[in-house]
């Protein structure tokens, strides 16, 4: 049997082994191909009927097919050792408390016991029941892979050892919180999130430079260092108060060929069974080749559930067969179309949280995420760093690298950079001229839209006007506050004058989209439509275009259910 196959069968185990007896049936028997479900019934026979206890012997049977699958003997194994306690020395370190357990072990916090100096690691056991030649071979290349990582994003391997017949790894020991709490106690906005990313990313990018792929990217990997650096290379960390990020756990990791993908593929073929299918990339659930891709694929799903709050595919809780069909076949929603933290199921302190900013991913980040998320490998970022470098052009508001072709896109992003900073005065006025621009009616005779171009430039002239300091207490308006008065008060100022009441209106969803305030700019734009359709008619053409200012806002969003409503009568 495969190694794809296997996964398969093993994630349809994890399924079925859970239902009642009755719903257990009734799914096997929807199966195939079917010699699939006839191994698959034959391991589910093992199982103890419901409600009683799960018979030694039985179980011992299912224990030797894993190890079997996973190409390690059981007859191989060692007797049990005694569990390890809280207390028990491993070298100069002593037990102290359990911090968790993995697929492949235990991982303790510990303190120095030889008195030659004060400190905390955290010790990982290689778990005694899975103990075989497969694990313990992974478990002593962890320790070569981490040998050879020296970032300070990444916790480093101080010391080995064995003891009793028990192998161990001593880490350096990180106290603080896993990416998700951090983000999502503090509530952090999307800017400071992107910027923990790239902190991630650039560890990944150092392990990668050693030609060791990690395999296992995700939040829970990922814990944040509360202590304070004097310095952090290309920003990043430096910028939120000195927490660093730290990735851990590299024991499905492996190393690179100089063509970038996986070298050691008989040795952790099904290792894949320990991933995690939400971060996986497709080529590990399906058992392809592996490499820098797989990780970069991991990195996008991270930026999706950082931006979103949601994970790419599917919701928290479901299975994991119902995952790796959802990011085998399934199709991703749009961050800025996507809801609550959780999507929809499970606790609400499950993931990081949705940042308050959230629409700022439309667009760019949104591109940046879905090109590292491709089910091609070939077609997503060829580097991390490529990937890297996309993140700083977003927080820099310049254009990336999947849109700078466009160069309405790179005219929008001017626009934005220079709004952000500017006190009001000129930047206003070409903003607003920009979107007027562009947003004429290409209709009636010259002279009579002459007049009204001339109602509109007057309006946006007393605008700038009311910029001037000295009628705001020495406070110079910024954009959005000048835009802001202007929306209050256009119902009244053009009461009798309806066409220019349109163009102004017109220009301001226009200024607002470009802005990407696309919650603004939507309702907006349905003001529009109510206010021509009231003064002209449905069919008029002023109507029309208002309807497709509005559908290339929802086409922008990727929203075409709401692109076809605009066209129902």
């Amino acid at each position: 049997m495969q190694a794809a196959d296997w996964q398969r069968l093993l994630g349809l185990f994890d399924e079925l082994a859970d239902l009642p007896d009755a719903e257990r049936q009734q799914r096997l028997s929807t199966i195939e191909p079917p010699d699939l479900a006839a191994r698959l019934a034959r391991m589910l026979a093992s199982l103890p009927a419901e409600g009683e206890a799960a018979p030694a012997p039985e179980l011992a049977g299912f224990g030797a097919q894993l190890a079997q699958a996973l190409g390690e003997s059981a007859q191989a194994q060692a007797p049990a050792a005694r569990p390890a306690e809280a207390g028990d020395r491993l070298g100069a370190w002593c037990l102290a408390a359990l911090l968790g357990e993995g697929g492949m072990g235990q991982v303790w916090r510990a303190e120095r016991a030889d008195g030659l100096y004060q400190g905390e690691a955290a010790i990982k056991l290689l778990r005694d029941d899975l103990a075989g030649p497969g694990l313990a071979a992974r478990f002593a290349r962890e320790r070569v892979l981490l040998g050879r990582l020296t970032h300070p994003g990444i916790a480093r391997l101080l010391d080995a050892g064995e003891q009793d017949g028990r192998a161990f790894l001593v880490l350096e020991y990180v106290a603080g919180q896993t990416l998700s709490e951090h983000v999502r106690q503090r509530a952090l906005p999307l800017a400071a999130r992107v910027r923990l990313l790239m902190d991630v990313a650039r560890a990944v990018e150092h392990a990668h430079a050693q030609l060791i792929v990690h395999r296992d990217l995700k939040p829970s990997n990922v814990m944040l260092d509360e202590q304070t650096y004097p310095s952090v290379p290309r920003g990043g960390a430096a910028a939120l108060g000195g927490a660093r990020t730290k990735l851990l756990d590299f024991g499905i990791a492996g190393l690179l060929d100089d063509s970038g993908h996986q070298a050691d593929h008989q040795l952790t073929q099904m290792a894949g069974r320990r991933l995690t299918p939400a971060y996986a990339a497709p080529e590990q659930i399906t058992g392809e080749a592996v490499g820098v891709a797989s990780d970069i694929y991991s990195l996008g799903v991270m930026l999706y559930e950082l931006a979103s709050g949601e994970l790419p595919f599917g919701k928290r809780g479901l299975s994991r067969t119902a995952l790796e069909h959802a990011v085998l076949h399934g199709d991703v929603r749009r961050i800025t179309r996507t809801g609550d933290s959780t999507g929809g199921t499970g606790p609400t302190n499950a993931g990081p949280g949705r940042p308050p900013d959230a629409w700022r991913a439309a667009g760019d980040l949104e591109a940046v995420a879905a090109k590292a998320m491709r089910r091609n490998p070939a077609e997503r970022y060829a580097s991390v760093g490529s990937f890297i470098d996309d993140l700083e052009r977003w927080l820099a508001q310049q254009p990336v690298s999947v849109r700078a072709e466009d160069w309405r896109h790179r005219a929008r992003l001017w626009l934005r950079r220079n709004a952000a900073v500017a006190a009001g005065g000129s930047l206003v006025f070409a903003a607003l001229s920009a979107g007027l621009a562009v947003s004429l009616w290409q209709r009636g005779q010259a002279q009579a839209a002459a007049r009204q171009s001339e109602a509109v430039t007057r309006y946006l002239t007393e605008l700038l006007g009311s910029a001037n300091p000295d009628r705001h207490g020495g406070h110079i308006p910024n954009v959005l506050e000048l835009l802001e008065k202007s929306r209050a008060e256009l119902p009244k100022r053009f009461a009798d004058d309806p066409v220019t009441h349109a163009r102004v209106l017109d220009v301001m969803v226009a200024t607002y989209s470009d802005m990407n305030r696309h919650d603004i700019a939507i309702p907006m734009a349905q003001q529009l439509i109510r206010h021509s359709s009231q003064h002209w008619g449905e069919a008029d053409e002023r109507t029309l275009l208002a309807r497709l200012r509005l559908a290339r806002i929802y086409t922008a969003l990727n929203s075409p259910l709401e692109v076809i409503a605009l066209g129902e009568p």
